[in-house]
């Protein structure tokens, strides 16, 4: 009786082979999809939180120079009403700059700062809006990423509380 029966090879069929190749680059297409996806975004959010620490610095460079006012007894909005059209500064100069649109330079250390070196694509530009009562100070951050202009803003209103 046994000779009546065929003996069942077990293995797989071509179509069974093409079906699992198919599923398989599927899969690793979007596998890759995924990895290109989060590396795009992750360079964008340090793009964003590098920009958002410039402009913060921005407002701090001018809270410094109003409190280095007071410390030397000048008036508390000297050197800073000139500000009206946009300025530059960094955090190796003593007073504001008018803006010129330069590219803040990334050094070795991780600063950011204007003069000769590596060009980064931030730029930082700071107004300031003399009221009777305060200044109002707003810090933009400028850069390009993936081909569309980015941009953060910071406002601030520093008193004359002394």
């Amino acid at each position: 009786m046994d000779k009546f029966f065929m003996k069942i090879e077990k293995g797989f069929t071509l179509i069974e082979l093409i079906i699992t190749i198919f599923v398989i680059s599927v899969g690793l297409v979007g596998v890759m999809t995924l990895i290109q996806n989060t590396l795009q975004s992750a360079s964008a959010v340090r793009s964003n939180l590098t920009a958002s620490y410039l402009a913060q610095e921005g407002i701090e460079l001018v809270r410094n120079i109003r409190d280095a006012n007071w410390v030397e007894g000048e008036e508390w909005d000297k050197g800073l009403t000139h500000c009206f059209g946009g300025c530059q500064m960094d955090y190796n100069d003593s007073s504001l700059f008018i803006y010129d649109g330069s590219f803040l330079i990334s050094d070795n250390e991780g600063f950011y700062r204007y003069g000769f070196g590596k060009e980064s694509k931030f730029q930082r530009k700071i107004t300031i809006n003399l009221n009777i009562e305060y200044l109002e100070v707003k810090s933009e951050v400028f850069w390009e990423d993936r081909e569309k202009n980015q941009s953060i803003e910071v406002v601030e209103h520093l008193y004359n509380w002394i």
